[in-house]
């Protein structure tokens, strides 16, 4: 038994000596879930390895996000210090588990959940009129960096070759460039806001009902990341039916227009956020033998390829296509798995 595991199970018996706990699916990140049952609450315990993951950072945005009147796991129990906590558990009910049994990208039941996910953006968005000081920035700078995450590791993959310091600045600053003009008006991101991180709690009311997780990496950002991250989603495609009724609802909600600006910017943001993606899952897969995300490659390259056709992509697009000439095709790295 390693280590962490042990001190979640003597965490457990000092907090709730009645309680048993059972392993979930491990996510992206460092964190571990447990299930328990015969506790006081209907809750997990949540691991959080100090170093590895903040627990105070998911102290603070969950309280935050409270007071917003967003629906996140209350915390029962925590010893920040070794980094586990018991918080409320939301069941199963994954807005993609629900889609998965629906079947149809746009039916009443896709139409439903989608529409509470935005409204639920929609509440954080109008309530939030500054970001306190104290929530890292997720602005042009920051972003233009991580969209470099696919030459660190997807074109090094598929091209076998590593990209040269110049030619990476040079793409960072095409996407600064970009970027630059998409960081005027902010709020607060939640930068994972997809349908596996919603939860569906039927026993709440309003946009209480949208159980939102992982949302500790919360920070100052555009304010159309999150739409663009749930629209173009890395794991799950959604109609184009679908997405733009989606972008009307959310400018109707906001009493804004959908014009070349709004266009643009959702664009960009989705570009950017495909680019930084398809590097993540390379890095899953090879770092950290996490190879089930080789499966969402497909997609995700696919919508970095529509994007970039945009006018306002066309230098990062260009540089792209440089280094890479082969990069809208991942099916070799799918074939050899990456070892």
């Amino acid at each position: 038994m390693i280590d962490r595991e042990k001190g979640a199970l003597d965490f457990l018996s000092s907090v709730d000596a009645s309680a048993s706990m059972h392993a979930l699916h491990q996510d992206a990140s460092n964190r571990r879930y447990y299930r328990l049952t015969g506790a006081k609450h209907r809750s997990l315990l949540m691991d959080s390895p100090p170093g590895l993951e903040d627990l105070g950072q998911f102290v603070k945005v969950a309280a935050f996000l409270s007071d917003a009147g967003l629906g996140v796991p209350a915390i029962y129990e925590i010893d920040e210090d070794s980094g586990y906590a018991v918080i409320e558990d939301f069941g199963s009910d994954t807005f993609t588990s629900l889609l998965n049994q629906s079947g149809d990208q746009h039916d009443s039941v896709a139409e439903d959940l989608y529409r509470l996910a935005v409204d639920t953006l929609v509440c954080l968005h109008k309530k939030i009129e500054v970001v306190p000081k104290d929530f890292p920035d997720y602005m042009s700078g920051q972003m233009a960096e991580a969209a470099c995450l696919i030459l660190d590791w997807y074109v090094p993959e598929l091209c076998g070759q590593r990209v040269d310091a110049n030619d990476r600045t040079a793409y960072k600053d095409a996407w600064l460039k970009v970027l630059s003009c998409q960081s005027r008006d902010s709020t607060l991101v939640l930068r994972d806001f997809h349908v596996d991180n919603l939860m569906l709690r039927d026993n709440q009311q309003g946009i209480s009902r949208c159980g939102v997780i992982d949302f500790q990496d919360a920070a100052r950002g555009p304010r159309l990341y999150d739409l663009a991250s749930l629209l173009e989603d890395a794991r799950r495609p959604v109609s184009e039916i679908l997405k733009n009724s989606m972008q009307q609802y959310y400018a109707a909600q906001m009493d804004i227009q959908i014009n070349s600006e709004f266009i643009g910017s959702f664009v960009s943001l989705a570009a950017q956020r495909h680019s930084r993606v398809a590097g993540v899952f390379v890095r899953l897969a090879q770092r950290d033998k996490r190879q089930h995300y080789l499966q969402y490659l497909p997609l995700v390259i696919r919508m970095l390829a529509n994007a970039v056709e945009s006018t306002v992509l066309e230098e990062p697009r260009f540089i792209l296509d440089t280094l890479c000439p082969t990069w809208r095709n991942p099916e070799p790295l799918l074939v050899n798995k990456i070892v």
